[in-house]
């Protein structure tokens, strides 16, 4: 997911600090508890201004970052895989209006399903419309889908939040 977030490992925010004139003083890592049992992990550093930019100040960390790729990959491809067993030609919401489910209706068969509506809670979205399908907030689901429609979520982050929310709209899906 690429939304609100950039991804460093801790040599290449450190070769963007320098050469922005900043050098690590200190820098740490920690996993953060997102949500249920979803884990995040997170790097921090100190830095402090230095008078000249420094030329970068280690070698490029590319191994890694392909790596994320390919795990980011394998698990779109699994995503698909979970999609295209329980969704079929069926009538389907989609809960999310955000990056991740930008990301999934571009690189799975998720854009080309039959779509009614689009939810999510922020208000910004409510009116707007994703593929000439309206995204609207919870309390007007009723309005495009009954309680056998599936509903796909397309968050990680707040997915336990979503589904509890669903279940207090009276929907029962799957998962």
């Amino acid at each position: 997911n690429i939304e609100h977030i950039n991804h460093f490992t801790a040599g290449s925010l450190n070769n963007l600090l320098c050469r922005q004139g900043w050098r690590v003083i200190k820098e740490g890592r920690k996993i953060l508890k997102i949500e249920g049992d979803l884990k995040y992990p997170a790097l921090y550093v100190f830095s402090q201004k230095v008078s000249q930019p420094i030329e970068s100040c280690q070698q490029n960390e590319y191994k890694h970052l392909l790596e994320y790729i390919s795990k980011s990959e394998e698990a779109i491809e699994c995503l698909e895989r979970k999609i295209l067993s329980k969704i079929g030609d069926r009538k389907i919401i989609v809960w999310g209006a955000g990056q991740f489910t930008m990301r999934l209706l571009g690189e799975t068969s998720l854009g080309r399903m039959n779509i009614c509506a689009f939810v999510d809670n922020n208000s910004v979205y409510h009116g707007r419309k994703i593929m000439q399908r309206p995204i609207v907030a919870p309390r007007d689901l009723s309005l495009y889908a009954d309680s056998g429609v599936p509903i796909i979520v397309g968050s990680l982050v707040n997915m336990e939040s979503i589904e509890n929310t669903i279940r207090m709209l009276g929907i029962v899906t799957g998962k």
